[in-house]
């Protein structure tokens, strides 16, 4: 169940960015931070609509893994697209971007970086899938990696100097 919802960032922003924590989940994460990086991303990609991003458990990820891809184990994020037949509507939603805190708090400790930084990283990989970018090809995956470095260095420095 879902507890929360953050603000999106003003209108006049191509993309406008929710962050929304399931009940089970406590987590501190610079909020404002994480909607600028991704609203940023939005914007580069000149992609109007909404993103919803969802704070959750293994449990949560693992149900959905199972329903949507066939896979019975917890996964660290997944990403949905909403912009097909089935799921056009007048808010123009663009996806929604799943995070498993039990994950990602894993992978911040074998990574040996803070969770928040883990999270930004998840929320970034998910909404450049949501873009449409793919990691399945050498390519790909270059591209992407490059993206993910260049909003992760827009999130650190809105967490070190605040957003703008």
């Amino acid at each position: 169940m879902i507890s929360q919802t953050r603000p999106a960032p003003p209108p006049e922003s191509p993309g406008a960015v929710a962050i929304s924590w399931a009940d089970e989940v406590s987590i501190a994460v610079d909020e404002q931070a994480l909607l600028s990086t991704l609203g940023t991303a939005l914007h580069d990609a000149h992609t109007p609509g909404r993103l919803h991003i969802i704070l959750t458990d293994d449990e949560a990820l693992k149900d959905l893994n199972v329903t949507y891809r066939g896979i019975d184990r917890p996964t660290d994020v997944l990403s949905f697209e909403m912009g097909d037949d089935i799921h056009h509507d007048e808010e123009s939603s663009l996806g929604e971007v799943y995070i498993s805190i039990d994950r990602a708090r894993d992978q911040a400790a074998e990574a040996s970086r803070p969770i928040d930084e883990e999270i930004a990283h998840l929320a970034v990989h998910g909404t450049l899938h949501v873009l449409g970018f793919e990691h399945d090809t050498d390519k790909g995956h270059a591209e992407m990696v490059q993206l993910e470095e260049t909003y992760l260095a827009h999130w650190r420095a809105a967490v070190t100097h605040g957003v703008r």
